[in-house]
């Protein structure tokens, strides 16, 4: 049932098939004038948790699916117990008849991969996720690191107990895995081969993308929309959204040779969560000119979260002290219809369309293909 790991949960490398540790000694590209099937070479950069690994993972997801069996029930485990163990610091009370499942949750080891979920396990997940006490501190996740694919597991925790379980394609997508060092996957896309590297954004991996710089063709730095609500897991006393601001600063201005022809990509993720969790209030805590900008700017969106977004989009853009031309996007990299380019419906279809500005799109997939 267990598997002892040799590192912590959450610190294991995600295994897609032809990834690879990427080699700044070994890796060499050839100039666009020696060839017209000259790889493209993109570099997923951001701080972490903004979904680098989960966009790689869009670009192509091995048939082998029960291979992420094992890292998709460690992380439903590792989340309700750390939901578990928070609840006392939050002064919030579980519901005594569930603390037979409350020790049983407790007791599973950090640093062992849970490789099958018996009944009482799956059973003990699913009597916590309807505790109050539980569901309270779910919706104070901006107080401690919970992943966000939490609810998404635990709603769907008879679906993963069942004997015949294969993980789906938004299974996998919702994995969550740290990523240590740098990867790389290749891809075909029309007869064009793109080389994807996907890099740690944690504080002390950082140092290790200047390795990567030499001929990347474009740049994709992500940002987590909803990082506004959340601090640093390497040190709380720093807002994720002020982290990214100033990583992103850095990045885009960065006096590199190897970045000057480098296009940049900046790519707002998780929107829908930020679409799901938005309220102008908590928005304005952390923003206290955004009540100012929207009364004062020409910008006219059709609701409050737009408007929201092209303030952030305007953050973003002002940090850049270049002439480098700067694309926007926004999407949800769980989100494989859209991620493919397929329409959506409704409210969120709204949202998308208006903010997806003229040419963006186009013009992102211009670099990308």
């Amino acid at each position: 049932m267990f598997k002892k790991l040799s590192a912590p949960l959450g610190r294991r490398s995600l295994s897609i098939s032809n990834t690879s540790l990427v080699s700044p000694t070994t890796t060499q590209f050839t100039s666009e004038s020696e060839s017209t099937q000259v790889p493209v070479k993109i570099l997923l950069l951001g701080s972490g948790q903004s979904g680098k690994s989960t966009i790689l993972k869009q670009f192509g997801i091995s048939d082998a699916h029960n291979e992420f069996k094992g890292g998709i029930f460690s992380n439903t485990v590792d989340a309700m117990r750390t939901i578990l163990e928070m609840m006392p610091q939050l002064d919030i009370a579980a519901d005594p008849r569930n603390e037979r499942y409350r020790a049983m949750i407790c007791d599973i080891p950090a640093t062992v991969e849970i490789n099958c979920f018996p009944g009482e396990i799956s059973h003990a997940i699913k009597m916590l996720s309807q505790d109050p006490g539980v569901r309270e501190a779910i919706s104070r996740f901006s107080e401690f690191q919970l992943s966000d694919s939490a609810e998404y597991f635990f709603n769907s925790i008879e679906r993963l107990a069942a004997e015949n379980y294969i993980p789906t394609t938004e299974d996998i997508l919702h994995l969550r895995v740290k990523t240590i060092g740098v990867y790389q996957k290749e891809v075909k896309f029309d007869g064009q081969t793109l080389i994807i590297c996907d890099t740690s954004g944690e504080r002390c991996e950082r140092r290790k993308w200047l390795h990567c710089f030499p001929g990347t063709t474009a740049i994709l730095f992500m940002v987590a929309l909803n990082d506004y609500q959340k601090v640093l897991e390497e040190d709380k006393s720093v807002n994720r959204m002020n982290d990214n601001f100033a990583l992103w600063h850095a990045t885009v201005n960065a006096n590199h040779d190897s970045l000057k022809s480098a296009k940049f990509i900046l790519l707002f993720n998780k929107l829908d969560l930020f679409i799901r969790d938005f309220e102008v209030e908590s928005f304005s805590v952390f923003f206290p000119d955004y009540i100012s900008w929207k009364t004062s700017t020409a910008f006219t969106g059709s609701n409050e979260v737009v408007k929201a977004l092209e303030f952030l989009r305007l953050k973003f853009l002002g940090q850049v002290h270049n002439k480098r031309e700067v694309y926007t996007c926004k999407l949800s990299a769980t989100d494989t219809d859209q991620f493919r380019g397929k329409h959506l419906s409704g409210y969120q279809a709204t949202v998308y369309r208006t903010i997806f500005f003229p040419g963006v799109w186009d013009a992102v997939k211009k670099i990308l293909l």
